[in-house]
């Protein structure tokens, strides 16, 4: 697995305060023929190549299928839910599937909002996404 995917920001403020990263995007153990990615913080632009680009890379590995979980994941903006769309899309011609977990609130608002809530398949958990996907 590659190194987790971190914001850039600075390491140290003017007050000696670390700031916590503002995204951090994490490749976990998964089984079969499935990408399990961890994502946390606040996902905007800065984080959307990134996100595309663990999709891709673990399509083109093998994986089929992927989930994606949420629980720790305060916020996305239009961005991420293009890439979550395009994962999406990816899974499904590589012939399996994207299943996320554990979103906030605010993310499934704007998930309904928007209506990806039709295309997307949430679980409750991550377990239960993982059993979602193993058939694939």
């Amino acid at each position: 697995m590659d190194e987790p995917l971190r914001s850039s920001e600075p390491s140290v403020d003017d007050r000696g305060i670390k700031p916590p990263p503002a995204f951090h995007i994490e490749e976990l153990p998964a089984p079969g023929q499935t990408l399990l990615l961890r994502l946390v913080g606040e996902l905007d632009l800065a984080a959307s190549e990134g996100f595309r680009e663990r999709i891709e890379s673990g399509l083109a590995a093998g994986a089929r299928s992927v989930v994606i979980d949420m629980e720790e994941t305060q916020f996305i903006d239009s961005s991420m839910l293009k890439e979550l769309l395009r994962g999406h899309a990816a899974a499904t011609h590589a012939g399996g599937r994207m299943v996320l977990t554990g979103a906030a609130p605010a993310v499934q608002r704007l998930f309904e909002l928007t209506r990806v809530s039709e295309i997307l398949v949430l679980a409750p958990s991550r377990d239960a996404a993982l059993e979602r996907v193993s058939g694939d």
